[in-house]
Parts: structure tokens; C-alpha cells; sequence
């Protein structure tokens, strides 16, 4: 901010509940009238019909591309090609992190707009303005900060809460809770880190996450293993899929930005030890009182 560099958040438009997918269609025909869907393969089969009526209803045509794998540069290359044969004027990306992430970055080499459409709580994916880019092996490369965040996000609860396991959620709420040590950690010590109003405003709403999701996280994981969408599990569930994306915007430049994906693809890969900022955030994971 200081320095005049560009303070972009995160999704401008956020529905979130039970029958939301109908608002889908309205929000993309603002867009345009031909749509790239970059569907999950996983969990097409069973949001396809939802998802397509609520575009031809306002008129949008589409294409679909599905995807499987990793957001790497082999994915986003054949999306943002089938796209752009298809002439189209936005992208639609639903599913979980990865998929969503190559929705993002395929469609800011298309030139135009992402809407997300979560069918998962397990990341902020769906509203960050980041994406997390990994090799075609799989490898973690980093993070990708597209011109634009995603012009909006469907959090279909239907979707989300009724018919998505429970680890995922209960991931979404570590990966939010993290942002609180993660930001702490930085504005006390990092030399790197510009102390200003957005960054300490990140501290204060990732700490007001970090409480609410002690207080409600098991007992919504069990409300959502019930199929029972409830006050508390709503709250969760936004802060999981759209609060933090909004807190990883503030902070600014990304320090704390998807070092999970750090520190998991240096274990898996045994690349080990990862660089400084990492081992940091496993220091802090381990000293601080999760109870």
C-alpha cells in the first residue's frame, strides 16, 4: 500500500445457501452469452444438471472441459485453448481447489472472468484472488496472482454441505484457522512485511476466524457428516470458503499465501528442509495452543 502497488480483494459478489446455484446463470449472462466450464470429472456427474440448467435458463451456451489432475501449466493450456475455439466470453469453474484454481488462471489467459462454483469448503480457492500452481508431475511451483479475482462465488450449501465429505471441510477449517498464526507470525517478525491499516485489519478479522472456528468446527464437521445446515455451520462454511480469501487479500504480497501447499508438497516430495518461510509456519503450527 505504501508503495502505491496494487491492493486487489477477493470476489466482489458472494451467494451463499441452500438453492443459490439458480443465481448462476444471472451472474454469468453479465459476462457474456458463452461460457468454458471447467468441470471437476470427479463430481460432474453429479452437479451437471443443476449447473447447466441455471445457464440455459438466462441464456448462456456452453462448452465443457473437464478436468483431472493438478492447476499446471499442461491443464490451463487445453482450457484456455478449448475456450478460446469456443469463443468464449467467461469461465465457469466447479469443483474443489485445483479445479477451480485452473478456472481462474485459463481465464485470465483467455482474457475474460472466472465465476466459481465450490462443491467443497476445503480451501478459499474459490474466492482468493490467488492460485496455486504446481507442475504437471504435481510438484508445488507457487502462487499466481491473476489480473482479476473470481467475479463471483455460488456456495451451493446442497453441494457443499449434503454431498461432500466431511475431511474436506474439516481441512477448510484448519486452512483458515492457519491464517492467524501464519499473519501474526509475519507482522511480529518478518523484515519483509509492510505494517499497515489492510495487514493488521488481516490479524484482526483472521483472528475473529481463527475463534469461531475453535468454538463451532467439530460441532459443525459433525452437523455436516448429518446433512444439517445450521447458523453455525454457515458461518464456518463462509469462513472457510470466503472470509479467508478476503483475509489472504488484505494481508498483502502473500507471505502467508498457500504455504500449507509449502509445506505439504515438501514433505510428500521429501524435499526437506523447504525455504525460511515454511519452516517458520510449521514453528508457529507447532507453539500455538489449538486445544
Amino acid at each position: 500500500m505504501r508503495n502505491g502497488n496494487l491492493i486487489q480483494l477477493c470476489s466482489g459478489r458472494y451467494y451463499q445457501g441452500s438453492g443459490v446455484l439458480s443465481h448462476l446463470g444471472g451472474d454469468a449472462v453479465l459476462l457474456g452469452r458463452r461460457a468454458l466450464v471447467v468441470a471437476d470429472a470427479a463430481v460432474w456427474p453429479k452437479v451437471e444438471a443443476r449447473v447447466l440448467r441455471s445457464l440455459e435458463q438466462s441464456g448462456v451456451d456452453t462448452k465443457i472441459w473437464l478436468f483431472s489432475g493438478h492447476c499446471c501449466p499442461g491443464n490451463v493450456r487445453s482450457a484456455a485453448q478449448a475456450g478460446q475455439a469456443y469463443g468464449a466470453e467467461l469461465v465457469v469453474g466447479v469443483g474443489g481447489g485445483r479445479a477451480l484454481d485452473t478456472a481462474k488462471i485459463a481465464a485470465d489467459h483467455m482474457g475474460v472472468r472466472a465465476i466459481t462454483v465450490p462443491t467443497s469448503a476445503a480451501t478459499c480457492a474459490a474466492s482468493a484472488w490467488l492460485a496455486v500452481e504446481y507442475t504437471d508431475d504435481g510438484a508445488f511451483v507457487g502462487n499466481n496472482w491473476t489480473r482479476y479475482p473470481p467475479f463471483a462465488v455460488i456456495a451451493e450449501l446442497d453441494f457443499i454441505v449434503r454431498d461432500c465429505p466431511a475431511r474436506l471441510y474439516a481441512a477448510g477449517i484448519v486452512d483458515a484457522m492457519a491464517k492467524y498464526p501464519e499473519i501474526s507470525y509475519n507482522i511480529q517478525f518478518s523484515n519483509q512485511w509492510e505494517k499497515n491499516l489492510f495487514s493488521q485489519s488481516a490479524q484482526l478479522l483472521s483472528e475473529n476466524t481463527y475463534r469461531l472456528l475453535l468454538e463451532h468446527g467439530c460441532e459443525t464437521i459433525e452437523q455436516l457428516r448429518a446433512g444439517k445446515i445450521t447458523p453455525a455451520l454457515e458461518d464456518c462454511v463462509c469462513a472457510a470458503l470466503q472470509v479467508t480469501g478476503v483475509i489472504s487479500a488484505m494481508a498483502c504480497g502473500g507471505k502467508q499465501a498457500a504455504t500449507p501447499s509449502t509445506a505439504t508438497s515438501a514433505v510428500c516430495t521429501r524435499n526437506w528442509p523447504p525455504d525460511s518461510s515454511t519452516g517458520s509456519w510449521w514453528a508457529v503450527r507447532w507453539s500455538t495452543n489449538w486445544r
